[in-house]
């Protein structure tokens, strides 16, 4: 085999390698692409539910406020649970929709029980509140919020 043979030969079989490596690049490639794709919506539905604020209570209720707005209006636990109430359309919430959020704020930190204990404890104590059922109370008070 004389040298221009071999080198052709050698540049024809880096071609066939160079060709399978993009083969396979591009495959792992779509692959990596479907997943980032899918941890994209994954995050995505997560924020949605997130934002949604429903604290996995069970209602279906969502909020009509957001985190951000509680933090902007309120500067207390009680001045938050009443901004929240007064955004839904009958005035009630739920103390583990409520701690979600105050959480959610950041008006509240700690252990998700101990918090929900303590929301529970001022709307099951305030005059300010009814209770409706098992955890919901509505807000009475003609407070300016």
């Amino acid at each position: 085999m004389d040298h221009e043979t071999r080198i052709r030969s050698y540049i024809v079989g880096t071609i066939a390698e160079q060709k399978m490596r993009k083969a396979e690049m591009e495959a792992n490639y779509q692959e990596r692409l479907k997943d980032i794709t899918a941890n994209i919506a994954a995050l995505e539905r997560t924020l949605a539910l997130f934002n949604s604020s429903n604290g996995g209570a069970g209602t279906g209720k969502e909020f009509a406020v957001s985190p951000e707005e509680v933090r902007a209006n309120a500067s207390t636990h009680k001045e938050a649970l009443r901004f929240i109430a007064s955004r839904t359309t009958d005035r009630t919430l739920h103390y583990t929709e409520a701690r979600d959020l105050l959480m959610a704020a950041g008006m509240a930190k700690g252990q998700a029980n101990n918090v929900a204990s303590q929301v529970h404890r001022i709307l099951s104590q305030s005059p300010e509140w009814e209770k409706v059922s098992l955890g919901r109370f509505r807000l009475i008070s003609t407070a300016k919020v």
